[in-house]
């Protein structure tokens, strides 16, 4: 006789993949309204003074980012600043923070050369 297709446990290349129940549709459909933006929108003010910043999805590689800001100071092509700025994402009083740490260790090893070359 023949068998009986369809009857019993699907293949595995068979399995059908069921959609997400209507309950988490929903919900990401609230949630898209509500933002009132997309990748390529403003965001829209939702709440008196709350806005909401989507920032990419991925994680940022600060090796990475360093490694790259440390190549263009190399090459004259950034300055310091500029570079730390960007590793700071933006926060100017954190980058002339930096600078004047960096400003201040510099002056100190500037002072211990000039002491071992004294002594």
């Amino acid at each position: 006789m023949g068998r009986n297709r369809g009857a019993g446990t699907p293949n595995q290349g068979d399995a059908k993949k069921t959609p997400p129940d209507s309950a988490v549709k929903a919900s990401a459909g609230a949630l898209r309204s509500s933002s009132g933006t997309t990748k390529t929108q403003k965001p829209k003010q939702i709440f008196d003074g709350l806005q909401i910043h989507w920032k990419d999805g991925l994680p940022k590689d600060r090796a990475e980012d360093s490694t790259i800001e440390s190549t263009l100071i190399t090459s004259g092509l950034t300055s310091k600043f500029s570079a730390i700025l960007r590793l700071n994402d933006g926060d100017v009083e954190a980058t002339e923070e930096e600078m004047e740490r960096i400003e201040e260790e510099q002056a100190n090893q500037q002072m211990e050369l000039g002491e071992v070359a004294a002594g």
